[in-house]
């Protein structure tokens, strides 16, 4: 397992993409492979965060992230469809879904630079810290003295835990 610093307490948010390998790899853990949003996951990518989010007390989301993942599940189709469905109905309900309103997200900078369900994880990540894939925001973030790791970071500290070890 991953530790980092500031790991196994608290909370911690979850972008749109890894909330739904989580969703899809807890179903399946093989059918990533062949959905278009996961092509570029591998299953030791699921376990690794599946591994290090479990460390935490809870996982934040909002719902511009459910709607993005909801979106983004649906692009399945037919039985796989209604299993990454259920799967995530599944989920939804171990989340702590917090609430961001439009117009304030839309008010930070972080929305000309990121979009709207990015500025509200920047809002949300104000007091916890993130994981995402996207290496923009995470250096964002932390220029702004706040923590986001991405899977690359995940990826990294866990190769030099197995070269220590």
């Amino acid at each position: 397992m991953v530790t980092l610093i500031g790991a196994n307490k608290g909370s911690i948010a979850v972008d749109s993409n890894l909330l739904l390998l989580l969703v899809v790899g807890r179903w399946n853990v093989r059918f990533k492979a062949t959905h278009k949003r996961l092509s570029g996951f591998n299953s030791e990518d699921f376990y690794l965060v599946r591994d290090f989010v479990s460390s935490f007390q809870s996982v934040v989301t909002t719902p511009h992230v459910l709607a993005e993942v909801s979106n983004l599940a649906g692009l399945a189709a037919g039985h796989a469809k209604e299993n990454i469905f259920t799967q995530f109905a599944n989920v939804i309900v171990t989340l702590d879904e917090r609430q961001i309103t439009s117009a304030a997200a839309s008010a930070q900078s972080e929305f000309s630079l990121f979009g709207l369900t990015d500025a509200v994880l920047c809002t949300v990540c104000s007091t916890m810290p993130l994981l995402t894939v996207d290496g923009n925001l995470a250096s964002h973030l932390r220029r702004k003295g706040l923590n986001a790791w991405t899977l690359d970071n995940l990826k990294w500290f866990r190769d030099q835990a197995n070269d220590a070890g």
